[in-house]
C-alpha cells in the first residue's frame, strides 16, 4: 500500500513536519520508568513489549500551537481520503450516519450572492391548477420570484410576506407599511409600488389565521408603553382602480381596533375571536376577546404551580403558539417554556423546558413535536414530549417565513448568506 502526498507539501517536506511535531511532544510525555510505554528496543533483553497507557490529561500537557497542529493534520481532508483504499469508503459512510441520526439539517435553496442583499422573508404559494409549490423572497429592495430571480414588485424593505391564494390577496409589510395587492397583478411582473392598497402605518408585524373559508388579520403597533391592535378579514369588494362592470374582488377590510396600556413584544391569535399579546414589562400572556376588547391573564393566578411566574417580575414574554390539537398553549419566556391548557392550568406532561442561560433565545417556531429555539450563536432543537434538547446546529439563523402546522421551515443563514430550509429526518 502506497500513501499519497498531501497537496500542500511534498513528500519530504510533510516527512520533516511530522519529525519536528514529535520533537515537541517528547518534553510533555513521561520518562522512562515513570509512565511511559516500555518497548522492547528501550527495554533490551525484554521478551515481550510493555505497553502503558498515556496519562489520561496528555491533551492539557501540550501547547496551543502544537495542540492546533494535530488537529490541522486531522482534518486535512485531502490527505485523509488518498491515503488508502478504506479512507475512501469510509468517508461516506460516516457521513451518511452521521445525517442519519440528526433530527434536521439545513439545505440550501437560494445560494448567497444571487439575490443582491440579504434576504429578509419568503412565502410559499400553489396555484390553483399546479401541484409545484413556488416560493417568492422579499429584501431590501423588491419582492422577487425566487426561481427566475425576477423582479416582481420594488418596494423598499420587505419584511415580512403571506399570500392567501384563495382569495387571490398578497399581504406585505414593507418599510412600516401594511399593503395588499392582488395575487395575480404581483405575478404579472408588472406591479409598481402605486399598485398597493396601504391598510396602517407603523406596523411592527402582522399575523394571519385560516379558519375553514375564512381568513383573518391581525396588526400590531405602538410603541414600548403601548400598543393598537388592529383587526381585517377578507370580503369581496370593488377596487378603485376598477369600473362597475368589472367583476369584484376580494380585499381586507377593517373591523376592530383596539387599544392596549402596555406595550405589545408577540401577538397570536388562537381563535378568530380570541388574541393571545405578550406584554412588555410585565412578563405576562393576556387574551383579549375580539368582539367585546375584554382581557384576562392566560395563566391562571390560581395555580400554585405557576405562582412563581407571577413572582418574578424580570420574566419576559416571548412567544405563545398554539398546539395542532388545539388542546393546550406553549408559552415561552426568556429563561423557560412550559404547556398550559385551555383553562390556564399548567400541564405535567410535557415538562418544563429551561434555556441555556449563556444563550437565551430570542424567537420560537413549534414544529410538532420539536420546538425551535433561535439564539444569537446557533438553533436547538427541542423534543417537546420529553423537554430536552435533541440537537444543536451551530451558526446564527432567522426565521423567514411564519410556521404553519405542514408549511416549510426556510432561514436564512447569516454566515454564509443563504436561504436554506430545515429539513426534518422521517
Amino acid at each position: 500500500m502506497t500513501s499519497s502526498r498531501s497537496p500542500a507539501l511534498s513528500a519530504s517536506s510533510q516527512s520533516k513536519s511530522w519529525t519536528n511535531l514529535r520533537q515537541k511532544f517528547m518534553h510533555v510525555l513521561p520518562r522512562p520508568g515513570e509512565d511511559t510505554p516500555h518497548t522492547s528496543s528501550s527495554r533490551p533483553g525484554a521478551a515481550a513489549p510493555i505497553i502503558h497507557p498515556l496519562p489520561t490529561r496528555l491533551t492539557e500537557l501540550v501547547s496551543t500551537e502544537i495542540y492546533e497542529q494535530v488537529i490541522t493534520y486531522c482534518t486535512d481532508k485531502a490527505t485523509l481520503l488518498a491515503c488508502m483504499r478504506v479512507c475512501r469508503a469510509w468517508v461516506p459512510r460516516a457521513r451518511f450516519i452521521l445525517f442519519s441520526r440528526v433530527i434536521c439539517r439545513p439545505r440550501v435553496v437560494i445560494p448567497s450572492g444571487t439575490t443582491g442583499s440579504l434576504v429578509s422573508c419568503v412565502a410559499l404559494y400553489r396555484g390553483p391548477d399546479s401541484d409545484v409549490e413556488e416560493l417568492i423572497h422579499g429584501n431590501s429592495d423588491g419582492v422577487y420570484h425566487s426561481a427566475s430571480r425576477r423582479i416582481l414588485l420594488r418596494v423598499k424593505h420587505v419584511s415580512q410576506m403571506a399570500i392567501l391564494v384563495e382569495y387571490d390577496l398578497f399581504l406585505c409589510l414593507a418599510d412600516g407599511l401594511f399593503s395588499t395587492l392582488p395575487l395575480d397583478r404581483l405575478l404579472s411582473g408588472h406591479a409598481h409600488e402605486h399598485d398597493l392598497t396601504v391598510l396602517s402605518k407603523h406596523v411592527h408585524a402582522f399575523d394571519v389565521l385560516r379558519d375553514g373559508a375564512k381568513a383573518q388579520v391581525c396588526v400590531r403597533k405602538g410603541s414600548s408603553r403601548n400598543g393598537i391592535i388592529k383587526v381585517f378579514e377578507t370580503r369581496r369588494g370593488v377596487s378603485s382602480g376598477q369600473g362597475a362592470g368589472q367583476p369584484a374582488t376580494w380585499g381586507l377590510h377593517k373591523t376592530r381596533e383596539m387599544f392596549v396600556p402596555s406595550g405589545i413584544h408577540s401577538l397570536r391569535q388562537a381563535t378568530m375571536n380570541m388574541l393571545v399579546v405578550g406584554l412588555q414589562g410585565t412578563g405576562g400572556f393576556e387574551v383579549i376577546h375580539v368582539q367585546t376588547a375584554e382581557t384576562q391573564s392566560l395563566l391562571d393566578p390560581n395555580d400554585f404551580t405557576l405562582k412563581f411566574v407571577f413572582r418574578n417580575k424580570s420574566l419576559r414574554a416571548l412567544e405563545c403558539i398554539r398546539s395542532r390539537d388545539q388542546e393546550r398553549f406553549l408559552v415561552c419566556y426568556d429563561k423557560f417554556g412550559l404547556f398550559v391548557n385551555l383553562h390556564g392550568n399548567q400541564l405535567s406532561e410535557p415538562p418544563m423546558m429551561r434555556w441555556s442561560e449563556g444563550s437565551p433565545p430570542i424567537y420560537f417556531a413549534l414544529k410538532e413535536p420539536y420546538l425551535l429555539a433561535f439564539t444569537s450563536t446557533c438553533l436547538y432543537v427541542w423534543w417537546t414530549e420529553t423537554g430536552g434538547s435533541k440537537q444543536t446546529v451551530l451558526g446564527q439563523y432567522t426565521l423567514l417565513n411564519a410556521v404553519g402546522r405542514d408549511e416549510r421551515i426556510f432561514l436564512m443563514a447569516h454566515g454564509s448568506g443563504d436561504v436554506v430550509e430545515l429539513v426534518f429526518n422521517s
